[in-house]
């Protein structure tokens, strides 16, 4: 799990940075990497038929992405791809924090990565809507590129405003990414201060039984 955050910070800093091919490659290709280290982390690879499919799906969209000009029905064919992929990267990984047993180094990097990857789902979804719809989606126009930083941004709900939603459907999104961003953090902060209240107490316990 740290691994596939560091991935996921590395992909935040080259994602935007140029528009020549090799560093959209680039972070196509770290994407990728975090896809195939993070499902082995959550121990979706057990299901190797279906893993594989979502893994090629992911780095096929990326591939398309990466040398697409601009916002069109490939563009967001492969950014689809990948909203699909690391959604589900996404879920496996919140859903193995929720049910460890005990608050660990590795619970608290995989928190963390499954927090990134919302962020990450959030911003290829901006990517897509250029190519489902005729309005606007962000001003000023992040056209082909995926909106990493404004994605980010909205999750937090830092509203620094210097890029703001145009269209409609883009308006709603950012609302329900905001909504998201917040709602993981309660939640899964909560869990994991149960898990940790409930470690040590199983701990005080044990120790009172054994004096």
């Amino acid at each position: 799990a740290a691994i596939v955050v560091v991935l996921l910070l590395c992909n935040i800093m080259v994602t935007g940075v140029s528009d020549a091919g090799i560093v959209r490659l680039a972070s196509g290709l770290i994407n990728a990497a975090a896809l195939i280290i993070g499902f082995s982390a959550t121990r979706e690879h057990r299901r190797i038929v279906g893993l594989g499919a979502l893994l090629l799906a992911g780095i096929l969209g990326s591939v398309v992405v990466s040398f697409a000009d601009g916002p069109d029905a490939t563009t967001a064919l492969g950014a689809l791809a990948n909203v699909a992929v690391l959604g589900t990267l996404c879920v496996a990984t919140t859903m193995r924090v929720a049910t460890q047993p005990t608050v660990e180094s590795h619970t608290i990097y995989g928190a963390t990565a499954a927090y990134l990857l919302l962020g990450q789902v959030f911003a290829w979804i901006y990517l897509m809507l250029p190519g489902l719809t005729d309005e606007s989606v962000l001003d000023p126009s992040q056209a082909g590129e995926v909106p990493i930083y404004y994605s980010y941004v909205v999750l937090t709900t830092l509203g620094f405003g210097d890029i703001s939603p145009a269209g409609s459907l883009a308006q709603r999104i950012t609302v329900v990414e905001a909504l998201f961003g917040q709602l993981f953090i309660a939640i899964l902060l909560s869990r994991l201060v149960s898990l940790y209240s409930t470690a040590q107490h199983e701990a005080r316990a044990a120790a009172n039984d054994a004096e």
